[in-house]
């Protein structure tokens, strides 16, 4: 058991002693003291955790901290240097909220971290054997594993240097090396010809489109229409204009237009009808003009067409083409297709430059007399021999191209059809087998084989345990089950766990699932409504039953030193009453239970239960020192306690027996007597007295009653009044200057003994 704690330096206990340990110990401190950082001290004993201490060194020391923990029987415990020394021989239990946000929830969540620390908790030292056992499979899994993956990328890494994929490498089976590197050369080579012949069969033929480029038939035709039209074409479409009229007089068309042509003054010489106000004739004049018009132009049309220009663009084309065929050709000429000359195009090209020029003079010539046919013309003779020979030209080319890009197309058909992809792929294949048979990566996929084979055997060994250990671990949280439900029911609870759920999933772990009201409410997942459903109140309470119910299964509570930070907080006053009562339970059976708490009444009530069980406590106080850090001082729980009525009575009733005590705060005693009176004579008279007033409104009540309902007489009554005269001097509501009156003892303590002498009466 602890007797003595010597705190230095960690957090506001800069030097601070905590002497006459007993077996139970109530600790009291407001918030902001230093209870957290006392039993953060033991956690970190208890965690071996040594930064729990580093990191709340005192700020403003210089020194390291230093804890000594003396037991009754041991050397002392002492963390120095960061580092702790003759640990505590017995098991150490802390109920707080770390402990909550570490085994059941953190804010309104359950983790699953939460759920893997309960797990551990609740098994205590029944899990010990059975999870020594899987840890240890699991790390004999671990290792298999590392060195697996080791050979998987070792193998991975050759592979990707031979461009062969692992699993085709691992699904080989092992083959005769000279025999793969005979067909891979084989292979290599026909994959090279095979390339060679795809080039081939890739070349383009001869074009053979020399008849667009040059396009003569068109251009001939247009030449020939145009230079073919005379005056009499232009009059066909305007005698159309005049049917009605010809229709009407029952002329022949012929005899008409000869008459029209004929016709030397302003009269039809048919129906001496005046042409010039003739619409008949005035249509067939417009008309007339319009296809001359539209004649015109396309002779400027086809001028534009054969200009030199143009002459020059088409020669151009025709030579372009040829450079084109001479290209083409030269890549056969390497496989011996020499004497497939492409023909030459000169003579096509001194033929067509002949062409356009003899068609330029015809249609010069025409733009001149339009109205004549020039078919009969030399030039037009001389075009049309020259059309024919470039047409024949032409035929010559594309029969002699023809027959090269036949020869070309028979020896393509001729050559290896082989499709290449499948040659790639058989080779591939032996690759596969090459690379699987070579010494080094043989030796590889053989670890990897005997990794795969141990896997298989660690997980049925790691099945059977997990079988084991389940059955083991759901008897046990069946107990611990029924067991916090004991105790749920012992606090009032309306809620109680209807299952607990053991499961693998991240490494061991459990669920707890709750029943409130008929309903049950998951813990996990989608449907997770614990933040919900539980009040603050509730969940404290939940924990605080795990907390009991695991402490009470234990087989070493009687050895185990217990600490409860703060138990009851969020609880109401039936539960406060009823954690007090299961800390006095667990109190009788541990060796040593520490309770520290912020609530007086709360500490008050347990230090009164544990001295009515004759049980052996101490109470202090974490209180501030002058210069604002943290120490362990002796506290009186009951006075702490006592409301501010007595507490003035006290102060009285003991300035009187000694006023030595109150040396330097006689103030205290003098402020005490005028509020003392107003609470008595209140209390005396609840309902005569209205809450606000005052003593001196009192006494004038008093002095003016008539109905005898005060039983104080006129000397009392004046003592009052004497009383109220001395003390008021001491309050700013009735001497501002109250704070520099001087005060002098025996007057002090006569008007101490007639305020109590009032009192008594």
């Amino acid at each position: 058991m602890i007797t003595d704690i010597e705190i230095n330096n960690i957090g506001l206990f800069k030097k601070a002693k905590y002497s006459d340990l007993k077996k139970i110990n109530i600790v009291y401190a407001e918030n902001g003291k230093g209870k957290t950082t006392f039993t953060d001290i033991f956690q970190s004993h208890k965690d071996s955790k040594t930064s729990i201490i580093s990191t709340r060194k005192t700020i403003d020391s210089n020194e390291n901290p230093l804890i000594k923990i003396q037991h009754d029987t041991t050397p002392a415990t002492i963390f120095a240097n960061n580092s702790w020394r003759n640990r505590i021989s017995s098991d150490i239990h802390i109920f707080n909220t770390r402990f909550i946000e570490k085994n059941i929830y953190n804010g309104q969540e359950i983790s699953a971290e939460n759920r893997k620390n309960l797990l551990t908790f609740a098994l205590g030292e029944n899990s010990v054997n059975a999870s020594i056992k899987i840890d240890k499979i699991n790390k004999l899994e671990g290792i298999i594993k590392k060195n697996k993956t080791a050979q998987e990328k070792n193998l991975n890494k050759i592979c990707l240097t031979h461009s062969i994929k692992i699993d085709d490498v691992r699904s080989e089976m092992p083959s005769n090396i000279e025999e793969c590197d005979n067909e891979i050369s084989k292979l290599e080579d026909r994959i090279t010809n095979l390339k060679s012949i795809q080039a081939i069969k890739k070349r383009p033929l001869l074009e053979n489109n020399i008849a667009d480029i040059v396009s003569i038939d068109k251009r001939f035709s247009d030449i020939t229409d145009l230079i073919s039209t005379t005056v009499d074409d232009f009059h066909v479409r305007a005698s159309e204009n005049v049917a009605l009229h010809i229709q009407k007089h029952g002329v022949s068309p012929s005899w008409i237009q000869q008459g029209l042509r004929s016709s030397e003054n302003e009269d039809c010489p048919f129906c001496d009808q005046n042409l010039t106000d003739s619409t008949i004739y005035q249509q067939y004049q417009v008309y007339f003009n319009e296809e001359i018009n539209e004649f015109l132009q396309k002779l400027d049309s086809l001028d534009i067409s054969f200009k030199p220009d143009q002459i020059s663009l088409l020669s151009g084309k025709i030579k372009d083409w040829n450079r084109n065929q001479i290209a083409n050709r030269s890549h056969w000429v390497e496989d011996g297709f020499e004497e497939l000359a492409v023909p030459e195009v000169d003579r096509l090209v001194l033929l067509t430059e002949s062409f356009y020029i003899i068609a330029r003079d015809l249609i010069v010539a025409k733009k001149e007399k339009f109205h004549e046919s020039m078919v009969d013309s030399s030039n037009y003779k001389e075009l049309f021999d020259k059309y024919n020979a470039i047409n024949d030209n032409i035929s010559s080319l594309e029969e002699r191209i023809n027959n090269i890009n036949k020869t070309y197309e028979t020896y393509k058909q001729s050559l290896d059809s082989s499709d290449i992809n499948s040659v790639q792929r058989e080779l591939y294949q032996y690759q596969v087998k090459h690379l699987r048979s070579t010494s080094e990566v043989s030796k590889i996929i053989d670890k990897i084989e005997i990794g795969l084979r141990r896997e298989a055997g660690i997980n049925k060994i790691k099945k059977d345990l997990r079988k084991e250990y389940t059955d083991e671990v759901d008897l046990v949280l069946s107990t611990y089950k029924d067991s916090i439900n004991r105790e749920l029911g012992n606090l009032y609870a309306n809620f109680d766990l209807s299952a607990f759920k053991t499961n693998f999933r991240g490494g061991e772990r459990t669920e707890f699932y709750i029943k409130l009201r008929g309903n049950e409410i998951t813990t996990s997942g989608n449907d997770n409504r614990f933040g919900t459903a539980l009040s603050e109140g509730d969940k404290r309470t939940l924990s605080f039953a795990f907390f009991i119910s695991a402490l009470k299964r234990s087989r070493s509570l009687s050895n185990s030193i217990v600490f409860f930070d703060d138990p009851f907080t969020s609880l109401d006053s039936v539960r406060r009453r009823k954690t007090i009562e299961e800390i006095i339970k667990i109190s009788k059976d541990a060796l040593q239970v520490f309770i520290l708490t912020h609530d007086e009444f709360f500490a008050k009530d347990i230090f009164q239960k544990c001295t009515a069980s004759d049980e052996s406590v101490h109470s202090v106080e974490i209180s501030s020192t002058s210069d604002r850090y943290s120490s362990f001082i002796e506290i009186d729980l009951f006075q702490k306690c006592q409301s501010d009525y007595y507490k003035r009575y006290d102060n009285i009733c003991q300035f009187i027996e000694n006023p030595s005590v109150f040396a330097d705060k006689k103030i205290i005693v003098a402020q005490s007597i005028r509020p003392l009176l107003e609470g008595y004579l209140h209390r005396k008279f609840p309902r005569s007295l209205s809450r606000s007033s005052m003593l001196g409104t009192v006494i004038t009540t008093m002095s003016n009653d008539n109905t005898n309902l005060f039983p104080y007489d006129s000397l009392q009554i004046d003592i009052l009044r004497d009383i109220n005269g001395y003390a008021s001097q001491f309050h700013h509501d009735t001497n501002p200057e109250c704070n520099n009156v001087e005060i002098y003892d025996d007057e002090l303590r006569n008007y101490c003994e007639k305020t109590l002498g009032m009192l008594h009466s």
